[in-house]
């Protein structure tokens, strides 16, 4: 069997992300090269190919975006493409640039998410301990609900909370301060927590975001600063000039650093040679978090599953992860599709209702010309269509920047219950 190590620095001293990583490459056997992910949740795929961009003709993506410029579906959009060693595809339109900064909203949960997984490799909180061991304040029923339930939306609590502001605002609250009126509330939750899956990211991620406040004695500004922001060069991520950072949903940042961040995923928690995140913690990120309980799919395009911060947009046989993404409701759309190796961030100004019909149009055609059998792919054909008939429709019920709702009204008026799905 060929090895290869997990890293690519030169020899050092090792941190604890590093000996974790060392140690989980060696247990299960498996090398990057080959992107083997069994036992972790990760479909095992074959090795990411050699993407040659003068080999792919890319011109039904130019077309499809454009489109949506042209019909007055959306005023600008970019979109960027890239493997781990190159970038494939990158472009704006309308009145976008590469430059241009956008709203994330839920696309914000990938780094608030891998920012509180660094903790979990530094051994400074676990997954699977009660909110009450790091917040007393909370009372035993909510206080027993654990930081993987949170992360995962299994954990029954509400989707909003007056003292969350409104994304990129400050409405006079520390974190402290708002997680403390959260503690505050009726001790009870909307039903037992890890019994079901539903998607409700803003009050979960204010407590966790406090979580890592307490156990690092740091802002959130500055541990994220510290361990994400400058490790992965993310110049333009920002969640405002607040203490009280909507971290479940209120970043904003530009193309390439969305881009920094995809890549040291696809890299399995290194950028630039140096490590951010242990690939054990990678794999956990990935790792289906449901185990057959009730799910309940993202109403903005099809899904099958759903790990710690992304959706499962394809699963393979088993119900491993082959697609992930994170879909925000401002029209933010990273993804990862681990069997080709490569990653990609959609972005346009109008809301999941326009990006996400766009990226179920392009992604089948874009994995079959990188080399993924057509065969292997299987979207929900009604709720497409929906999703498409309600785009066509005028757009309008916007969320009110002012009202400090924790619901993305994008994810939540197009919601289409039905139930999971398996590709084949």
């Amino acid at each position: 069997m060929n090895w290869k190590l997990p890293f690519t620095h030169s020899p050092g001293p090792m941190n604890r992300r590093e000996a974790m990583t060392m140690f989980a490459g060696a247990t299960a056997g498996l090398a990057f090269g080959g992107m083997g992910f069994s036992g972790s949740g990760l479909a095992a795929a074959k090795a990411s190919p050699k993407i040659d961009p003068s080999t792919l003709d890319l011109g039904f993506i130019d077309k499809r975006i454009q489109q949506a410029v042209d019909t007055g579906k959306t005023v600008g959009a970019g979109l960027v493409l890239f493997t781990k060693d190159r970038v494939f595809y990158k472009k704006a339109f309308g009145t976008d640039t590469p430059e241009t900064i956008h709203l994330l909203y839920s696309a914000t949960k990938l780094a608030s998410c891998t920012c509180l997984m660094t903790l979990v490799d530094d051994e400074l909180i676990a997954l699977d301990d009660p909110i009450r061991k790091y917040l007393p304040q909370f009372g035993p029923v909510r206080g027993a609900i654990t930081l993987r339930q949170l992360m995962s939306q299994t954990h029954g609590l509400p989707g909003r909370h007056k003292a969350i502001p409104a994304p990129q605002k400050d409405n006079g609250l520390t974190l402290e301060q708002a997680v403390n009126e959260i503690a505050r509330d009726d001790d009870r939750v909307e039903y037992p927590p890890g019994s079901k899956h539903h998607y409700q990211p803003v009050i979960s991620y204010h407590i966790v975001g406090r979580i890592a406040e307490v156990v690092t004695g740091e802002s959130w500004a500055t541990l994220f600063k510290k361990r994400l922001k400058d490790p992965c060069d993310m110049r333009t991520f920002t969640y405002g000039d607040t203490p009280n950072p909507r971290i479940g949903g209120g970043a904003v940042c530009g193309l390439q650093d969305y881009q920094n961040l995809v890549l040291m995923h696809l890299n399995l928690g290194t950028f630039n040679g140096r490590r951010v995140l242990s690939e054990k913690m990678v794999r956990e990120m990935y790792a289906d978090q449901l185990h057959g309980i009730p799910f309940t799919p993202a109403g903005s395009m099809a899904t099958y599953g759903y790990g710690l911060s992304w959706w499962f947009n394809m699963v393979d046989e088993a119900g491993a992860p082959v697609q992930t993404s994170v879909p925000g409701g401002t029209g933010a759309i990273p993804w990862i599709n681990w069997p080709l190796g490569y990653g990609g961030f959609l972005h346009l100004v109008e809301g999941l209702p326009v990006s996400a019909p766009i990226y179920e149009d392009i992604y089948p055609e874009l994995n079959t010309a990188l080399g993924l059998p057509t065969a292997k792919i299987k979207m929900d054909p009604e709720r497409l269509k929906i999703l498409k008939e309600k785009a066509g429709k005028k757009r309008g019920g916007r969320r009110s920047e002012g009202r400090g709702d924790s619901r993305e009204t994008p994810d939540a008026a197009y919601a289409i219950p039905s139930p999971v799905s398996r590709a084949v």
